[in-house]
């Protein structure tokens, strides 16, 4: 069974410049077989933050997957928003455990209905025939970059993550086809287990703080985080595939892109990548996004006056 954490006694309170640290984000209590509580933290809008239910569904799956197998790719959809007064269920379905592959189911639940659905597969590692990578994008190192979450209104986020932004002045020039883009080098703040699955649950949480916010980046820069968002937005589905083994506690850079919005939607991918310039994972995420008129009609860079 791949270890990620089980219950303990609640942290003590902690004053203002303790941080807690991120395995305990990824605490799951035993609750049956295959079954398991948690906690989720809020986000800036007081609902769960999605990041949080999706690295726990997968710690939760992780816990059911045979020794030696990390997980290499996951797909999950949304449902309904987190109430963070409430924990939530986690049940993991054994689907599948074949020579090489196991996959998992996760249903992540509340008492009024599922919030989360996940299928997540894991594989045991092997000696490649072929590989092949892009080249990672030319853009400066984290080092004297600005802190994109300083004022992020989420303590959880403001202590479990570490995010450097671009400012425009060293972004890469804008796409010609359209694309909007954004680019972040971020880890996680406290220092992580060995445990492959330690790193990859903290990478989906990585993974949520930003990626659909490129889309905003037509409107006003993402980052740093000053105010509520120009659009409304929420999550449909998140998928993730894990192509080499990584740390999620040394700087990732994440390369976002937008590629479409329309429908009420927004479609956005991105690639991790070591400061080494390996590519290690790469994620895509649908999301509702409701931009009020008053910001369309200001354009993009006007300081529009944000949703309330």
């Amino acid at each position: 069974m791949t270890s990620v954490p089980e219950s303990a006694a609640a942290p003590e309170v902690l004053v203002a410049d303790q941080l807690l640290p991120f395995t305990e984000q990824l605490r799951l209590e035993p609750d049956g077989e295959d079954r398991f509580l948690g906690q989720c933290h809020p986000s800036r809008r007081g609902v769960g933050f999605g990041g949080s239910v999706l690295s726990q569904s997968l710690a939760a799956a992780a816990r059911t997957a045979p020794e030696g197998r990390p997980v290499h790719s996951l797909h999950a959809y949304f449902l309904r928003p987190v109430m963070c007064s409430k924990k939530v269920s986690y049940s993991a379905l054994r689907l599948r455990d074949g020579r090489s592959y196991s996959l998992r189911q996760v249903n992540a639940r509340q008492s009024f209905g599922d919030v989360l659905s996940m299928h997540a597969s894991f594989k045991a590692p092997e000696e490649p025939s072929y590989e092949q990578q892009s080249t990672a994008p030319k853009v400066p190192g984290p080092e004297g970059l600005p802190d994109g979450l300083r004022d992020h209104p989420a303590r959880e986020v403001r202590d479990g993550v570490e995010l450097r932004y671009l400012p425009p002045e060293d972004t890469p020039p804008p796409s010609p086809d359209g694309e909007i883009r954004q680019y972040t080098w971020s880890r996680i703040r406290t220092p992580l287990p060995d445990e492959p699955a330690y790193h990859a649950c903290a990478l989906a949480y990585l993974s949520d703080v930003s990626l659909a916010a490129t889309a905003i980046g037509a409107f006003r820069p993402v980052f740093p985080v000053v105010g509520p968002p120009p659009a409304r937005m929420a999550s449909l589905d998140h998928a993730m595939w894990f192509h080499r083994p990584l740390r999620a506690d040394t700087w990732l850079l994440f390369a976002q892109r937008s590629k479409t919005a329309a429908d009420g939607r927004t479609l956005c991918h991105g690639e991790f990548w070591t400061e080494d310039g390996e590519l290690v994972a790469s994620a895509s995420q649908e999301a509702l996004m409701y931009v009020a008129r008053r910001t369309q009609e200001a354009g993009a860079g006007a300081g529009a006056d944000p949703l309330s």
